[in-house]
């Protein structure tokens, strides 16, 4: 966009969108691995994530 003395201006505008339906089903699956004498926790994850926006006015 061009102002008033010609020079490029931008302009910055944002959009929220809020889901109508969110559904996350899945497994977590953990798992103790040792570090020397720490214990650490790692989980490991088979998700199926869906959602959906209802219709824009």
């Amino acid at each position: 966009m061009t102002n008033d003395r010609g020079e490029n201006e931008s302009i910055l505008r944002y959009a929220h969108f809020i889901l109508e339906d969110f559904q996350i089903n899945g497994s977590l699956k953990p798992e103790k691995r040792y570090g020397g004498i720490y214990a650490v926790a790692l989980y490991q994850s088979d998700l199926e994530i869906r959602g959906s926006f209802s219709p824009l006015d």
